[in-house]
């Protein structure tokens, strides 16, 4: 019995080593970017939902550590007992270093047992991208 429990310990202890964390990096040991593309992402999207005294108002914005350009897609699909309908908004967008933009809206009433969807994508041109979605 006394066997059976170190060898459980041992092979414990052993998963738990191999599963520790590493120690943090140093300056040196830091992985090195040699362009923009390789760099960690700097693009950020989001919907931002708002309740108007219609319904609600969904707008697409974007912000961005560096400055970037690129474009964007905001759909929005609203259903309800009639069926469904879409409002699809895009263009192009240019964003300067440390800002945010908003980049479309549209307001919309939801019924009772209505709903919708909402989903935002954005392509930089260094083909970064980010993506977005809510629902109700």
């Amino acid at each position: 019995m006394k066997t059976l429990l170190f060898i459980g310990l041992s092979t414990l202890t052993m998963a738990c080593a191999a599963n520790a964390t590493p120690a943090p990096q140093t300056l040196a040991e830091a992985p090195a970017y040699e362009s923009a593309a390789e760099a960690p992402a700097s693009l950020a999207c989001d919907i931002i939902r708002t309740r108007t005294s219609h319904g609600v108002e969904l707008r697409a914005v974007a912000s961005s550590d560096l400055s970037t350009m690129g474009e964007y897609e905001f759909v929005i699909t609203k259903r309800d007992r009639g069926g469904s309908s879409d409002i699809m908004q895009s263009g192009e967008f240019d964003i300067a270093s440390g800002e945010s933009a908003s980049l479309g809206s549209a307001e919309i009433s939801v019924a009772r047992g209505g709903g919708y969807e909402a989903h935002l994508e954005l392509t930089s041109a260094n083909g970064e991208t980010c993506s977005a979605e809510t629902r109700r």
